[in-house]
């Protein structure tokens, strides 16, 4: 069984975005994604629009839909859970 987790990026505009937790390209969770400007040397992920881009990389929002804070009560890796119980070995 393989198990792949992957982020889509979405931009609405230079400042604005959002990332989505895919687990075998099934969607489980979406983050807003805040925009920062870039200057010379910084680290970036996804596109940079008119020198913004996000500084958050693909591991953290990984980590955040398996360990979000408020796990407990809105049970947000419930998601990723059934995607891998669904999966066939």
């Amino acid at each position: 069984m393989k198990i792949a987790f992957t982020v889509k990026r979405n931009r609405r505009s230079a400042t604005q975005g959002i990332a989505t937790v895919c687990v075998n390209d099934i969607e489980v969770l979406t983050f807003g994604d805040t925009m920062e400007l870039i200057t010379e040397g910084n680290l970036y992920y996804g596109d940079k629009i008119s020198g913004w881009a996000s500084t958050k990389s693909d591991a953290e929002f990984i980590k955040a839909a398996l360990f979000h804070p408020f796990d407990s009560m809105y049970h947000y890796s419930d998601k990723i859970k059934q995607v891998i119980d669904g999966m066939k070995e």
